[in-house]
């Protein structure tokens, strides 16, 4: 009797330590996929995302559920740019190419917040709510995903240069 309950004692406990490592793993590869959006300061993701003061950012890529939808912008919706102010504000801007001549140069406004842990960018604009969820931020490259009741959208973002 005694061998069996030292026997059951050895098999519960290497199944809780099977347990951990098992989820330890798990957890090293979220870590991995997120890694970009985890290991930046917090000062060097602003600073990335809204240089010194501000910073305008260009479409590069665009899917929506897996559907590249960059390819169906007209030319006047490809040069609009998302600009980012170290101040947390947030500006949606007309290009050059307008749709239509009476087109506003400001098209959206609103406010940004990182999350608790840097890995999501939360931005208001009036009622709306979104989470960008950071794929990748660099002073380069702004690659996000973000996912709403319908749909699921991924975009890349580039410096805009003058």
């Amino acid at each position: 009797m005694r061998i069996l309950s030292k026997f059951t004692v050895f098999i519960v406990g290497t199944l809780v330590i099977f347990s951990f490592a098992s989820q330890s793993c798990k957890n090293k590869k979220k870590d991995k996929e997120n890694q970009a959006a985890v290991f930046m300061p917090r000062e060097n993701k602003t600073s990335s995302l809204a240089g010194n003061k501000k910073k305008e950012w260009k479409i590069e890529k665009y899917f929506i559920n897996g559907e590249n939808k960059l390819i169906k912008l007209e030319d006047c919706e490809k040069d609009n740019l998302d600009v980012y102010f170290t101040d947390h504000r947030f500006e949606s801007i007309e290009g050059k190419k307008k749709c239509k001549p009476g087109d506003p140069y400001l098209t959206d406004t609103g406010y940004w917040y990182f999350n608790e842990d840097s890995t999501e960018i939360e931005v208001t604009i009036g009622y709306d709510f979104y989470i960008l969820k950071l794929i990748e931020l660099s002073s380069s490259k702004f690659h996000y995903i973000s996912i709403t009741k319908t749909d699921t959208i991924e975009a890349v973002l580039t410096p805009h240069v003058i």
